[in-house]
């Protein structure tokens, strides 16, 4: 547009190097990776995106599951996003996982399990799981229990149930609790939540699901 400033090429290439030193000094990048020794900084595209390009096989990227050093390499991604937690929630009967929608039977015992991910160590953690309205806990009493390299306080509420760890290690852990299907019809879950309440910029929330129970 006739109304929009021009940017000189002296600030564009100034603002390219800016980007490009950011990616080797907080990015994990190498200079080989940025370009090669006879080419210049693209003017269209910043220097991550010209990478991004030049590597689709590297992507999609599964955000839930992906290394650090994945997400800090995704276009639109930055340092602050990559770093933190993350939550991921799946459904089991027995040893089958649950695909949304699929049917369900009045009875059916459901092991629900979430994933978490810690990029560094973190205190005072708090998950929180809106169950759906069919779904009730096995075990209602509250308490602490202790996982698999993980001890947490469990409240068990009306529709939801929530998890207290006062220090969580940086890594990836496995949170497990059973319900019974309780009803027929249709439903829609909550989301799963995951926040440190000292640092509340980093957390994560799962998607909700769909139950049918027949």
């Amino acid at each position: 547009s006739r109304k929009r400033p021009t940017v000189g090429a002296g600030l564009l290439r100034e603002h390219r190097l800016y980007q490009a030193d950011w990616l080797l000094r907080f990015y994990g990048f190498d200079v080989e990776e940025i370009l090669d020794e006879n080419e210049n900084l693209s003017p269209e595209y910043d220097p991550k995106c010209a990478w991004a390009l030049r590597n689709m096989q590297l992507f999609p990227v599964e955000i839930n599951t992906a290394p650090l050093a994945a997400l800090l390499r995704v276009p639109g991604i930055g340092a602050k996003s990559a770093y933190k937690m993350s939550i991921s929630r799946s459904l089991y009967k027995g040893e089958t996982l649950i695909k949304e929608g699929a049917l369900l039977d009045v009875g059916d015992k459901i092991t629900v399990r979430l994933t978490v991910k810690a990029d560094r160590d973190m205190d005072f953690v708090q998950i929180k799981d809106e169950r759906a309205a069919c779904m009730e806990p096995l075990t209602t009493l509250s308490g602490y229990r202790l996982g698999t390299n993980l001890g947490y306080y469990q409240a068990t509420k009306d529709a939801s149930i929530s998890f207290f760890i006062n220090q969580m290690r940086k890594g990836m852990y496995v949170i497990e609790y059973q319900v019974y299907v309780t009803r027929s019809g249709e439903y829609q879950s909550g989301i799963a939540t995951i926040q440190s309440a000292y640092a509340p910029e980093f957390g994560g929330h799962t998607g909700g699901y769909k139950v049918v129970v027949k």
